[in-house]
């Protein structure tokens, strides 16, 4: 609970709580504006999130998570959230969960929230430039710096970006991750991704 519901969609939340376990289903409470049930893949990637996560200010409002008492999230009646967006949704298939198997899982980096985020899968050609721009589009607060990794192939490339505060960083995890990127040469957009760094 504690969400901002202007600011929050189902995709969004996904965003953050994919860092953590593959998510099944987001299902936001009509009855109480602000709070939402979720069903992760299981205990332990909800256990991460409440760990990471829980007690963290996000566009202005501190975050409460915690272990519901259901032990499965049903769909329910959909209704319209205040930026349009459906108040449920299924991520069951979704190909943006990042623990759909042990040797993906075992690639993931489970970091607590932090100013600086790696940045992955982005266009070979990507730029300090290009990503202001996505931020001006997105509405996220720019980042501080920027770093970009050496290549070690023409397909994609990764790096760093630094916020200001980490409540910037969660900000721009929420709006930008998963972003689809597109790149002069390339036909098929790349699934922009995001995780906290320890750097």
């Amino acid at each position: 609970s504690g969400l901002d519901q202007e600011m929050f969609d189902c995709d969004r939340v996904f965003n953050l709580l994919c860092l953590f376990g593959n998510v099944t289903l987001i299902r936001f409470l009509r009855t109480r504006p602000g709070s939402l049930l979720v069903q992760m893949g299981d205990e332990c990637a909800v256990d991460r999130a409440i760990t990471h996560l829980n007690n963290s200010v996000i566009f202005g409002r501190r975050l409460t998570l915690c272990v519901s008492r259901k032990t499965q999230v049903l769909p329910g009646q959909s209704f319209s959230l205040p930026g349009g967006g459906k108040s449920c949704k299924s991520f069951r298939t979704s190909r943006n969960n990042r623990f759909t198997s042990l040797e993906q899982a075992a690639k993931n980096r489970v970091q607590h929230p932090s100013r600086i985020l790696h940045f992955f899968n982005a266009p070979p050609d990507i730029s300090q430039e290009a990503l202001e721009k996505v931020c001006d589009e997105l509405g996220v607060t720019k980042f501080s710096s920027f770093t970009l990794f050496p290549t070690k192939t023409d397909r994609n490339s990764s790096g760093l970006l630094e916020w200001k505060t980490v409540s910037e960083a969660l900000e721009a995890i929420v709006r930008m991750n998963h972003y689809q990127m597109r790149h002069e040469n390339g036909q098929v957009p790349h699934t922009f991704r995001l995780c906290f760094s320890n750097a």
